[in-house]
């Protein structure tokens, strides 16, 4: 009997000094396994919607991008373009390498990844002429209706539904453009420049104006349908498995050669020599570029093509980038 008691004050004693030294096992199990599904619960989610943080991100880099494209005005669109291209083609080359990828990609998605790079390769072209030709936030708001284009596409051909998110984001963006990027050509803007052009500018002057203005609005707009095509083509690729290498470099085996041959020819045009620093500018917003281009790939490979799309068009409302980074 009393052998029992000295055992019972034992496992009491080591009960208590667990207590102490183990407080978390004052916890039910119940309890523990219910907090632990809450965190595997709330990391689930986080990963669930981890295209739309690619999305946010691509936008944060097409953003910078523009900004970097705005100061290169010693350089022309082809050849802005081409650094991209340049770029764009190294990096994904060792990548692809790495992963042991067909260059070319397989013999059953060479037609979308030709189609890809053929509007791909126009899109970039015309949306950087636009972009040094007019007002930048004039070529954003071209630029994003491609917006509207892919939520119309993807319903035909990717038969993705909307919801009343879509709606909702569809009708934001379009409150951006009009109120805060407001371009010039739906709210006349009134500036010093504006007066002083109108006193020191002649007719012809003013008249080549006009025509650098309509001629950018169109480029903007060709530029918002290669855009939409390209966003349709990636999101393909995505679902068929491409790798993001291959359907990035893709772009480059047409652009770089063509936008190479257009700087050659306006080679001798009497353009000034370019400054270091303004290289060094086009080379970051080359690799700015290049990072929201990947983004938009892995951003694709998780989530449909019009929610993409919109949260991309987000840079718009910051009145700073232009879209062209899906190309």
């Amino acid at each position: 009997m009393m052998e029992d008691s000295k055992n019972q004050e034992k496992a009491n004693a080591i009960n208590l000094e667990n207590v102490y030294l183990n407080p978390e096992k004052l916890v039910p199990p119940s309890d523990q396994t219910s907090d632990e599904n809450l965190k595997i619960g709330f990391k689930h989610k986080l990963f669930k919607h981890r295209g739309i943080f690619y999305s946010l991100a691509a936008a944060l880099f097409i953003s910078f991008s523009g900004i970097l494209t705005k100061y290169c005005e010693y350089f022309n669109g082809s050849e802005i373009a081409g650094i991209r291209y340049f770029f764009q083609f190294t990096v994904m080359l060792v990548f692809a390498v790495c992963h042991k990828e067909k260059l070319l990609g397989e013999a059953g998605q060479r037609k979308i990844l030709m189609f890809r790079a053929l509007f791909g390769t126009i899109g970039l072209l015309v949306i950087t002429l636009s972009f040094k030709l007019i007002d930048p936030s004039d070529t954003i708001s071209l630029v994003n209706c491609s917006i509207i284009i892919v939520s119309v596409l993807s319903r035909i051909i990717l038969k993705e539904k909307y919801t009343i998110c879509h709606l909702l984001a569809l009708t934001m963006t379009f409150s951006g453009v009009l109120f805060i990027a407001q371009p010039s050509f739906l709210i006349s803007k009134k500036s010093h420049l504006n007066k002083t052009n109108l006193v020191q500018n002649n007719t012809i002057e003013s008249q080549d104006a006009d025509f650098n203005r309509y001629l950018g609005i169109g480029f903007g707009l060709v530029g918002a349908f290669a855009a939409s095509v390209v966003s349709i083509l990636l999101k393909k690729l995505a679902n068929n498995k491409v790798h993001f290498s291959i359907a990035i470099i893709y772009a480059s085996y047409l652009g770089f050669p063509v936008c190479s041959l257009i700087s050659f020819i306006l080679l001798y045009t009497g353009q000034e020599v370019k400054p270091y620093i303004k290289v060094g500018i086009a080379v970051l917003s080359a690799i700015s570029g290049l990072m929201g281009q990947a983004c938009m790939n892995f951003a694709f490979s998780h989530e449909d093509v019009t929610k993409v799309s919109l949260c991309v068009g987000s840079s718009v409302n910051s009145g700073l980038g232009d879209n062209d980074n899906d190309l």
